[in-house]
């Protein structure tokens, strides 16, 4: 029918088979920057691009604040060697039908080097 499903949906791990809980990776955030805005992310193998996509991640997940494409396998590799994580994301767009001209490409960059040099300052100090 060309729906999406999770691979909990075809049943082939179980939603709470390690590092899943309740089908979800929860990170241990590194203590030193909880100060920085958190946000829940879902991670896709796709870009949502049309109405009707966006429309059933949205009601599948209607908790998903922000989108990314590998934001798992790290969230994965925190927890199979239970390790402090940190993903610093610059958001360049609503999840919206495409529409390129309304991406804030250079100003997402521009966000995530300030954060990142931010951080590499406040770890030189301590």
């Amino acid at each position: 029918d060309g729906s999406w499903m999770s691979i909990f949906d075809l049943e082939l791990m179980d939603r709470n088979s390690f590092p899943f809980e309740e089908g979800k990776i929860q990170i241990n955030p590194n203590r030193e920057f909880q100060i920085l805005p958190q946000a829940i992310g879902g991670t896709v193998n796709m870009v949502s691009g049309s109405e009707s996509s966006i429309e059933r991640l949205q009601k599948k997940y209607p908790e998903i604040q922000v989108e990314s494409m590998e934001g798992a396998a790290a969230a994965y590799v925190s927890k199979q060697f239970n390790i402090p994580l940190i993903q610093v994301r610059g958001i360049s767009n609503y999840v919206e039908p495409r529409n390129k001209s309304n991406w804030q490409l250079e100003k997402a960059i521009d966000a995530v080097g300030k954060v990142v040099l931010e951080m590499v300052e406040a770890m030189a100090t301590t």
